[in-house]
């Protein structure tokens, strides 16, 4: 495969992102492959180095916003449907759009799911520490009240409070950073709906 058809091939498949998007990928690539050629590739050799144009379309795609590929993917639609294909669209509209609310309410839920899950951990790990100081303030006021508390015990919990949550916060920010990763896999293949031809 040479340059040019590379390139038209990566057009095609963009399309439907707007004409600039569609033009600035084609210019790096084009620029990527001069700069191997340059290199001392040969121009087949730059093409397979930078890899298959529905591998260079999907990756461009994926790093759209999902609210773009909808759109661009319902344009692409629109233009090629038949009236017979409309008509069929609208009678059975209850039951399609009966399923897609389903399907993105559960897609919502386990995205907030997700979120939940990060947003409960930090939680967890402010209390046990913020907590802890504070039941050791309580003590140390205590001491000087005497109030009537076993104060060193309640000391003592609270210490043990605050080093338990500072002893979960790395375990929590590598689980926060694994559940990020997890929520970015999960919109990269809801993406990968919207990508294929």
């Amino acid at each position: 495969m040479n340059k040019q058809a590379f390139l038209d091939e990566v057009k095609t498949r963009l399309e439907g992102l707007d004409e600039s998007e569609i033009n600035e990928a084609i210019s790096f690539y084009a620029e990527a492959i001069d700069d191997r050629t340059d290199d001392g590739m040969s121009e087949e050799e730059a093409i397979a180095d930078i890899g298959s144009p529905e591998f260079i379309a999907n990756e461009i795609l994926l790093d759209k916003p999902i609210t773009k590929l909808i759109k661009a993917r319902t344009d692409k639609k629109r233009q090629s449907l038949e009236a017979w294909e409309i008509v069929l669209i609208i009678l059975l509209s209850p039951l399609w759009a009966t399923v897609l609310v389903v399907v993105l309410s559960v897609l919502f839920s386990i995205y907030i799911t997700l979120w939940a899950l990060v947003i409960s951990l930090v939680a967890t790990i402010v209390a046990l520490i913020l907590g802890g100081l504070g039941i050791a303030i309580m003590a140390l006021t205590g001491l000087f009240t005497s109030s009537g508390l076993n104060t060193m015990g309640v000391m003592g919990l609270g210490i043990l409070c605050c080093g338990i949550g500072l002893a979960l916060v790395i375990p929590v920010k590598w689980a926060c950073i694994g559940l990020f990763r997890l929520m970015k896999a999960f919109i990269r293949w809801i993406k990968k709906f919207f990508i294929r031809k």
